[in-house]
């Protein structure tokens, strides 16, 4: 609870400073505080866990209303390839709603899963003594895809791309 009302703290004095001194318009202002109140719920909860629930919402909130935010503030500029169609009177109301929901559902009514205690070191050997040859397989997969990168068509590039990076992984 204590970490709930120092979030909740911490987004309403950056309201305050928004709406007080700029000219963002008020949904904007509200969407931009609760974005800085989830950020302080997950920096908060960080520490003996990882809170996936904040952590979600954050990038929701960075996708949703920071990003739009910084396209509306640039008018465009060099960004002409991913302006934003809706203006921001009709936007930021409804996405205010939509991430509001979103928190609400996945805060309100989140049930905690049981923690599994497994001991990583003592499976990942009885994996890697079972599978000796696949770091191998990985790293020339890997070099393979590197290679085909410049030879496959357009439409495929990306994935070879990302299979380029098994060489990495089998090296680990």
């Amino acid at each position: 609870m204590n970490k709930l009302l120092s979030s909740l703290f911490v987004g309403l004095c950056f309201f305050l400073i928004l709406f007080g001194s700029t000219d963002i318009n008020l949904n904007t202002s509200i969407a931009l505080a609760f974005s800085v109140f989830i950020f302080s719920l997950f920096i908060l909860g960080l520490g003996n866990t990882v809170p996936i629930i904040e952590l979600m919402i954050f990038i929701s909130c960075v996708q949703w209303i920071v990003g739009p935010f910084i396209s509306y503030t640039t008018k465009g500029g060099t960004l002409t390839k991913y302006y934003m169609s809706i203006p921001e009177n009709t936007y930021m109301p409804f996405m205010l709603l939509s991430i509001g929901a979103y928190f609400i559902g996945s805060m309100v009514f989140y049930r905690p899963i049981q923690k599994i205690q497994v001991d990583i070191d003592k499976e990942a050997k009885k994996y890697v003594v079972a599978n000796s040859n696949m770091p191998f397989l990985l790293i020339a997969f890997g070099l393979l895809s590197h290679v085909f990168v410049g030879l496959v068509p357009v439409s495929l590039r990306f994935i070879f791309n990302l299979l380029d990076g098994m060489q990495f992984i089998g090296v680990y």
